[in-house]
């Protein structure tokens, strides 16, 4: 099966509709994986059709992860979800739908099968991923050429990065700051585990087209 790992979305709905049609140009019929590292919501114009899509997705059995603005948002913390809250048609004070804030706190803080690690932001080095913090999964942020030291290659997004692909020895930052006029990525996963190649949708206005 084939597995593809999607960077942070924030919004941006159009970008990931496209990035998706990619995926399936690619994927030849074959069976395939989406996971999604988390932070659906903030920052772009479209919070809501893109949870609307992921959460389509997952119940079709693809795997969506929490991310720390989903994290905020489920604390209560609403400074960067103004509009978030313009495309719920929501407000301040009466929050997120109830049905989207429990979908929410049911989402899981990793993934992990045979030959990779996925998570929002990081994992502690040489700890299971199953005595991971949360905090740590869903804020940490890697310094340079960190490496991720968990046995297999972890996938993570979290810290934005524009016009490249941040890439470590046993690791890789799918976040390409599309919301940020960057690109919505996805990393095609080898059967080792390992990035065999990305499949990369420019924000509408991105200089990096």
């Amino acid at each position: 099966m084939k597995r593809y790992v999607i960077g942070d979305i924030h919004g941006c709905h159009d970008e990931l509709c496209n990035l998706i049609a990619q995926i399936l140009i690619h994927c030849k019929g074959e069976d395939f994986k989406l996971i999604f590292v988390g932070d659906y919501v903030d920052r772009g114009p479209k919070s809501k059709e893109v949870v609307d899509l992921v959460r389509r997705l997952e119940r079709q059995g693809h795997v969506a992860l929490m991310g720390n603005h989903e994290d905020m948002i489920l604390a209560g913390e609403y400074m960067y979800a103004t509009q978030t809250l313009v495309s719920f048609n929501a407000s301040i004070h009466g929050g997120l739908p109830e049905d989207v804030t429990e979908w929410m706190r049911r989402l899981p803080k990793y993934y992990e099968d045979d030959t990779i690690i996925v998570a929002h932001a990081a994992a502690k080095p040489g700890v299971p991923m199953n005595e991971q913090a949360d905090a740590f999964l869903m804020w940490y942020r890697y310094q340079g050429g960190q490496k991720a030291d968990l046995g297999k290659h972890f996938y993570h997004g979290h810290t934005p990065t524009l016009g490249k692909i941040e890439q470590v020895e046993d690791r890789t930052n799918v976040d390409t700051a599309c919301v940020y006029g960057g690109h919505l990525t996805a990393a095609i996963v080898g059967d080792d585990g390992k990035p065999e190649g990305f499949i990369q949708v420019p924000h509408k206005d991105s200089p990096y087209a």
